[in-house]
């Protein structure tokens, strides 16, 4: 392009500003679809001169200026005008031009900030001047751009964990999701009496970005299928936390609480590793993780049954019954994992399921809780039936042993069935 060309183009870029200035506030600050295409044209054909005919160091200088130039005199039309359509229109030519100006300028994670910063001041900075939740809406869908940036450090983060390579970048990774974070976290409490959709769907993105952090860090410092069941527990147990804050609606939170499946069955999977090296008497340098899975799971839902058994009762009771079953579980391994008798470990095990059983049931009796009666006398029952059906006769290890444990177990468990039989009956009468 000669000079003469460029000089002809700067002249009409110019003249068409100011007319488009002038018209705008003689029409009273009202704009068309017309003026918008008009608007975005020149922005358009403007990007295109000067990406082709400046280097590269001078490009985005000019570009920013013309944004920055756009941005003011618009601005000055709002002002006279006290018509914010005009200046949506063309401060968004604005936003555009100032923001390509920068990713010329930047990349990388510099980049990805810059976008988040530039998303969160110009849906508030809307919302300011126009105080129109339509508008502000409209804006806010530049939001989305910075969330594929933030998305590309998602999984440069997941290529570090499986990879362990590039661990010097790793951090400004990590950085950028949690200033995504805070930034929705921040435009949700700005826009929740203001405009609700956007502070719930702030918060949603929020909410994401912390979903993502956490199972990041847990797979980044613990690594392998123990960060994800740690991972799914805390996850899953946040989220139905959230969800009871949130919406306190039971059939929400019911949906939401039915995600503990998932990390149930890796905790299964725990249950299944602890037991396959204790009936195998296999050294296992990994099966601590697996007894931390264990644990973790039912401090965790009997921390739910707590919270939820006078709230919703549903919820309660499923966590207390998922809690009871993991400890059963427990119980039975730890014993078996420590005494090298099977028979004896067996026969502990029996002996603490009843003495807790009645226990629970004599507490039930006198604060005279039918639900807990009715469960306990189930359990006992259960209890009752696996001594007389299999433990009296196969407690495992030697046949001397079998017979010695599988009488003692009957016994025992019969005389404290009996004396507490007496015991409750007598409590209930009082």
């Amino acid at each position: 392009m000669s000079f003469v060309e460029s000089y002809l183009l700067v002249v009409f870029g110019i003249l068409f500003y100011v007319t488009s200035l002038f018209s705008i506030i003689r029409s009273g600050g009202i704009t068309g679809k017309v003026d918008g295409y008009v608007a975005l044209l020149n922005a358009g054909f403007a990007l295109m001169w000067i990406t082709s005919q400046m280097s590269d160091e001078l490009a985005p200088i000019v570009i920013a200026v013309i944004g920055l130039i756009y941005a003011v005199g618009f601005f000055f039309v709002y002002k006279i005008t006290n018509v914010y359509t005009s200046f949506l229109v063309y401060g968004g030519v604005a936003v555009g031009l100032i923001t390509t100006a920068m990713m010329l300028e930047l990349n990388g994670r510099a980049e990805s900030v810059m976008l988040l910063l530039m998303g969160w001041g110009v849906t508030t900075f809307t919302y300011y001047l126009s105080k129109d939740e339509n508008i502000t809406k409209i804006v806010t869908l530049f939001n989305i751009i910075p969330l594929f940036y933030v998305l590309k450090s998602v999984v440069a983060i997941n290529w570090y964990i499986s990879t362990k390579t590039g661990a010097g970048e790793v951090w400004k990774d990590f950085l950028v999701v949690i200033m995504a974070m805070v930034i929705y976290f921040i435009m949700s409490n700005y826009f929740v009496d203001k405009v609700k959709v956007l502070s719930n769907v702030s918060q949603g993105a929020g909410i994401v970005m912390l979903v993502i952090l956490t199972w990041e860090i847990i797979h980044l410092m613990l690594g392998g299928v123990f960060a994800t069941s740690i991972s799914l527990l805390i996850i899953v147990t946040g989220l139905t936390l959230f969800a009871y804050y949130k919406f306190n609606d039971e059939k929400v939170i019911q949906v939401v609480a039915m995600f503990n499946v998932v990390p149930l069955l890796y905790v299964f999977n725990s249950v299944s590793m602890i037991d396959r090296a204790t009936n195998n008497s296999v050294m296992n340098s990994e099966i601590w993780k697996d007894w931390i899975v264990v644990i973790l799971a039912m401090i965790i839902y009997f921390s739910l049954y707590k919270y939820f058994v006078n709230k919703i009762k549903m919820l309660g009771y499923a966590s207390f019954s998922a809690g009871t079953v993991l400890l059963i579980i427990f119980v039975w391994q730890f014993l078996h994992s420590i005494i090298p008798s099977s028979g004896f470990a067996s026969f502990i095990s029996i002996l603490v399921y009843t003495l807790v059983g009645l226990f629970v049931l004599f507490q039930g009796t006198q604060e005279k809780n039918e639900t807990k009666i009715k469960i306990t006398r189930i359990w006992l029952g259960l209890v009752a039936a696996r001594v007389i059906f299999y433990d009296a006769w196969n407690v495992g290890g030697s046949a001397g042993e079998n017979t010695l444990y599988g009488v003692l177990i009957c016994i025992i468990v019969g005389i404290l069935l009996l004396s507490s039989a007496f015991i409750i009956k007598k409590v209930a009468t009082e």
